[in-house]
């Protein structure tokens, strides 16, 4: 098999992945709260990473905000 051929290969599964929709986006992280940006349907999972991230501080997460911003979706979650 040729190099370029082994190359396309080993790209089309992360492409694939990429297009499947993607992981929630960390925004503005500090010690008292954490914003994520997300896909339609991946608000369990960032929930999942916003009490994973106020753990980490000793702290548990609690949602206080999620609305669309330029056709973005964005969850605010507090560090209690």
């Amino acid at each position: 098999m040729s190099r370029f051929m082994q190359s396309i290969s080993m790209l089309a599964p992360m492409l694939l992945l990429s297009a499947c929709g993607s992981e929630p986006t960390k925004l503005n992280p500090t010690p008292d709260s954490v914003t994520f940006t997300y896909e339609d349907n991946s608000l369990s999972a960032v929930t999942q990473n916003a009490m994973e991230y106020c753990s980490g501080l000793g702290k548990s997460a609690k949602m206080r905000n999620v609305n669309e911003v330029d056709d973005e979706k964005v969850a605010i979650f507090d560090c209690v």
